[in-house]
């Protein structure tokens, strides 16, 4: 797998399903899902219209081509993106730094540290439970009712490595961190645009949120493909590293937003727990 550092240029914009129109500003400030990074890499690979490229292709009943499909780079498997926090700006000349990698918290822990809140328990009577066999007893939380967290929703890499190992609970001040620590929300207005004339269509107008990365942080994102060369299922090639080359950038999000792209040397383990 490539490990990839993705830098943007610009603010970025990743919408949800909810309007953006008249009064209702346009939530795009958002940490993206991982079908938005996939989506982003699928595209530029078509974008980039790399030689030797295997496209699927139809056959009937007695092998011969009947049609050849459009659809290419099946095998892209992408992994992130994650929060990457590093010294530096990230640039070709620091390539090797992998930079912190951080990991979304895993839901069973509530408080501050890495102790398991959500177990089973017997406090309550198991006779009475719905739940199917073998499970006896249900999950509950062992910390007091609150309406406040105090865990932070984004684990360092060593920090995830503890939880899954059962080691030392406490956590450092710098292997948690809050979505105000990664990036910030900008709000800005934006307006219709006439698609016959591409000029502002003199009658709407939208807000929207859009998510700025602080300078510390990057985008983490795990990308790799396994394609064929000219259909050979035992001759392959990794198109990622000749996108990176070629391109050096790729668009992630909404509104064609540009962000430099790092392959770090692979030499260094996956950043995974």
């Amino acid at each position: 797998m490539n490990t990839i550092l993705l830098r943007p240029s610009d603010v970025l914009f990743f919408r949800d399903g909810r309007p953006m129109s008249g009064s209702l500003a346009g939530h795009g400030a958002a940490w993206p899902l991982p079908n938005v990074i996939s989506n982003a890499f699928h595209a530029a690979l078509h974008r980039a219209g790399l030689e030797g490229a295997h496209a699927h292709d139809h056959r009937d009943l007695a092998g011969n081509r009947v049609a050849v499909d459009s659809r290419k780079y099946g095998s892209l498997v992408t992994a992130g993106p994650f929060p990457v926090r590093k010294t530096t700006i990230p640039s070709a000349s620091d390539a090797a730094d992998v930079g912190t990698w951080f990991f979304p918290r895993p839901l069973d822990l509530l408080a501050g540290d890495l102790s398991t809140s959500l177990l089973p328990t017997e406090a309550l009577d198991a006779v009475d439970s719905n739940l199917p066999d073998p499970l006896e007893y249900p999950v509950a939380s062992n910390q007091p009712p609150s309406k406040e967290s105090k865990a932070m929703p984004w684990l360092s890499g060593e920090a995830y490595h503890r939880y899954l190992h059962g080691g030392d609970p406490r956590l450092a001040t710098s292997e948690s961190a809050a979505d105000s620590a990664l990036f910030d929300a900008e709000q800005t207005i934006g307006i219709g645009i006439d698609p016959d004339r591409q000029t502002q269509d003199g009658r709407n107008f939208y807000s929207a949120h859009y998510l700025r990365l602080r300078d510390a942080w990057c985008l983490g994102v795990l990308a790799q493909t396994s394609d064929k060369i000219n259909g050979s299922p035992d001759n392959r090639q990794d198109l990622i590293r000749k996108l990176l080359a070629a391109e050096g950038s790729i668009i992630v999000g909404g509104q064609q937003r540009l962000c430099s792209a790092i392959n770090v040397d692979p030499r260094p383990p996956i950043p995974l727990p």
